[in-house]
C-alpha cells in the first residue's frame, strides 16, 4: 500500500482505535467505580456520625458510671461490685471501654471515634458476611445501606455505655467466621475457626445479656439450612450452621462456668434478669411498644414481606434462605425484649441488622425478576420496590430529629455540669430537683466526683428539697432543676418526661417562694418533624402505650431541654 491510500484509510483506522479505546477505558472507569459503590455503606456511616463527631460530649445517662468503671480497670483495679450485685457479668464491655480509656482517657471525641470504627465495622461484616453466603454484590450493598441509615444506629452510635454496638460487633465476627468453615480444607483449619467463632460468641454474651439469643438463632438457621440442604450451595450451609450452632454452644458454657465463678453466691440472692415478667399484662405492654417501634423503624419490611410470601419463586432458594434467615435473626433478638419493662430503640440494633439482612436479600432477587418476569410480575414487582422505597424514606425525618435532640440533651448537660463545677463555692449545698432513684441523680453525682473533682460538695435528691430552706449550717445552697419540652413519643432516651419536670418545678416554687434567685438557666432546642406510623395502629390497640393518648401520622414540633440553677441567696 503506498502513502497516499494509507492516508486515505487513517482517519477510518484512528476512529476506530479511538472508539475501541474509549470502550476500554469507559470499562476500565466501571471496574474502578464498582468498589467505591460498594463500600459506599462506609461513607454513609461516616456521613450518620459526622454531626456526633462535630459535636462530641459525654452523656448523663450511664456514661459516667462507664467511665468510671473503665479508669479503674485502665489503672488495675477490677471492682465490678455494683456490677455483680445486680447479676450482670460482661467483661468484654467493660475491656472494650477500659482500653479507649487507656488511651484517651477522658476525651469523649476519641470515644465516639470507637464508636464509628465499630458502626463501620458491622456495616462492614454483614455486607462480607451475605457474600460468603452466596449474596450478590447487590444484596451486600442494600444490606449495608438499610443498616447504617437504620434508627437505632442513630442512638446506638451517638450515645456511649450501650453495650449493643460491642455485642452486635462480635455477632457478625462469630457469622464471618462460621461463613468461613466450609471453604477451609482440613479439620484443623475448620477447627480453628470455630474456635475464633465461639470467642467472639462468647465477647458478645460477655457485652450484653440478650446475646443468649444467639443459641435458639443458630438452631434455627441450622434448620433452614438443613430445609435448603437440596438446593445449590445448600450443603455448604448446613456447614456453616453446624459451625455456628457449635461455636454458640462452647461460647454459651463457657460463659455460665465464668459468670458463676465470678458472681458466686450472688447468684443466689437473684440476678439481671429478676426484672423479666412473662405475666399476660406486661407481655401485651411490652409487645405494642416494640411492635410501635418496628414499625416506625423497618417499614420496608412489610411489602418485602408480602413480595416474599405470594411473590418468591423456587428459583430464588438462596436468596430465600438469607431473607428468611434476616427474618430470624431479627424476630429472636425483638422477641427477647418482651418479658422486659421498657423498650428503647438502642435496644434493636441486634434487630436492625437482621432486618437489613431481609432486605438486602429481597433488593436482589427483586432486581432479578424485573430482568425475568412478564409484565404483572414486572407490575408486581414495581409496587413492591416503590413501597418498599416510600416506607424507607419515611425513618429519615424521625433518625434525623433523634439524632438532633441527642445533640441538643448532651450539649445542654455538658454546659450545666461545667457551670455547677465552675460556679459552686466549696462545700456548697446542691439539690437536685429529680427523686432519689433516678439516673440523672446518681449518675450526676458519680460525674461531679469523678471527672470535675467535686467531691466537697452535698448533694440532695428531690426528698431532700423540704430541708434546703432550713439549712443552718451557713453553707451556700442551690437547687437544680431539668426542664423539658415538646419531646416525641419515639425518640432517644431523654431520662426524665415533660409532665414530670414541670410538676417538679411547680412544687419547688411552692416551696420555696420568693427567697430563690435565678443564677442559670440553659434551653437548648430543635425542631422535628415525626412520621409517626405507629400511631395507625391505635385504632386496633387503643389505649395501651404510646396509644394512649391520640397522635397524629406526621407531626411537627420543637423540642428544648435544658437546666434550671437557683441559689437561696448565699452564694
Amino acid at each position: 500500500m503506498d502513502a497516499p491510500q494509507a492516508e486515505a484509510l487513517s482517519p477510518d483506522v484512528h476512529a476506530e482505535s479511538g472508539g475501541v479505546m474509549r470502550l476500554v477505558r469507559g470499562q476500565a472507569g466501571r471496574r474502578a467505580l464498582t468498589p467505591l459503590l460498594m463500600w459506599s455503606p462506609i461513607v454513609v456511616c461516616v456521613l450518620v456520625m459526622l454531626p456526633r463527631l462535630l459535636s462530641p460530649q459525654f452523656g448523663l445517662l450511664d456514661d459516667p458510671r462507664m467511665l468510671h468503671g473503665a479508669s479503674q480497670i485502665a489503672g488495675g483495679v477490677w471492682d465490678m461490685a455494683s456490677e455483680y450485685e445486680s447479676g450482670r457479668y460482661r467483661p468484654a464491655y467493660w475491656l472494650a471501654w477500659s482500653l479507649v480509656y487507656r488511651l484517651a482517657g477522658n476525651t469523649p471525641l476519641v470515644f465516639f471515634v470507637a464508636n464509628l470504627l465499630v458502626f463501620t465495622w458491622i456495616t462492614a461484616g454483614l455486607m462480607w458476611f451475605v457474600r460468603l453466603q452466596g449474596g450478590s454484590r447487590v444484596q451486600a450493598w442494600v444490606s449495608g445501606i438499610l443498616f447504617a441509615l437504620s434508627g437505632p444506629a442513630v442512638e446506638g452510635f451517638y450515645t456511649l455505655s450501650k453495650g449493643e454496638g460491642l455485642q452486635l460487633m462480635w455477632i457478625v465476627a462469630c457469622l464471618v467466621l462460621t461463613s468461613w468453615v466450609p471453604r477451609l480444607n482440613g479439620w484443623l483449619r475448620k477447627g480453628a475457626a470455630i474456635a475464633g467463632a465461639a470467642l467472639a460468641a462468647w465477647g458478645a454474651l460477655s457485652s450484653k445479656e440478650t446475646s443468649l439469643a444467639i443459641l435458639p438463632f443458630a438452631g434455627a438457621w441450622l434448620l433452614l439450612a438443613w430445609m435448603n440442604r437440596g438446593r445449590e450451595g445448600g450443603r455448604s450451609q448446613v456447614q456453616s450452621e453446624l459451625a455456628l450452632l457449635a461455636a454458640s454452644v462452647i461460647a454459651l458454657v463457657a460463659f455460665l462456668v465464668l459468670r458463676s465463678q465470678a458472681l458466686g453466691a450472688v447468684l443466689t440472692a437473684g440476678s439481671y434478669t429478676t426484672r423479666y415478667s412473662l405475666e399476660p399484662g406486661r407481655l401485651l405492654s411490652s409487645g405494642t411498644r416494640l411492635l410501635g417501634w418496628l414499625l416506625r423503624d423497618f417499614p420496608y419490611a412489610i411489602p418485602l414481606g408480602v413480595y416474599l410470601l405470594f411473590g418468591w419463586h423456587e428459583r430464588d432458594a438462596r436468596s430465600r434462605f438469607l431473607a428468611l434467615s434476616g427474618l430470624v435473626w431479627a424476630g429472636l433478638f425483638t422477641a427477647v425484649f418482651l418479658p422486659w419493662p421498657w423498650t428503647d430503640e438502642f435496644y434493636l440494633l441486634p434487630a436492625a441488622a437482621g432486618f437489613a439482612l431481609f432486605g438486602g436479600a429481597c433488593a436482589g432477587v427483586l432486581l432479578c425478576g424485573h430482568r425475568n418476569e412478564g409484565s404483572p410480575g414486572r407490575l408486581f414487582i414495581g409496587a413492591t420496590v416503590a413501597a418498599s422505597i416510600a416506607l424507607l424514606l419515611t425513618t429519615v425525618p424521625n433518625n434525623v430529629a433523634s439524632a438532633r435532640i441527642q445533640l441538643v440533651v448532651d450539649t445542654a448537660n455538658s454546659e450545666m455540669l461545667a457551670e455547677v463545677a465552675g460556679r459552686l463555692p466549696a462545700g456548697a449545698v446542691l439539690a437536685v430537683n429529680v427523686p432519689e432513684g433516678a439516673e440523672y441523680y446518681s449518675q450526676l453525682q458519680l460525674d461531679l466526683v469523678d471527672r470535675y473533682g467535686r467531691g466537697d460538695l452535698e448533694i440532695r435528691p428531690q426528698g431532700g428539697l423540704a430541708d434546703v430552706p432550713e439549712d443552718r449550717s451557713g453553707r451556700p445552697v442551690f437547687i437544680l432543676s431539668p426542664v423539658l419540652a415538646g419531646l416525641p413519643y419515639f425518640t432517644v432516651r431523654v431520662g426524665v418526661s415533660e409532665a414530670d419536670t414541670a410538676a417538679w418545678i411547680e412544687d419547688l416554687a411552692a416551696l420555696l417562694g420568693p427567697r430563690s434567685q435565678m443564677v442559670f438557666s440553659n434551653a437548648h432546642r430543635a425542631g422535628w418533624l415525626n412520621v409517626n406510623l405507629p400511631a395507625l395502629l391505635c385504632s386496633v390497640v387503643p389505649g395501651k402505650a404510646y396509644c394512649s393518648v391520640p397522635r397524629d401520622v406526621f407531626e411537627v414540633g420543637v423540642f428544648a431541654f435544658g437546666w434550671r440553677l437557683e441559689s437561696l441567696g448565699r452564694e
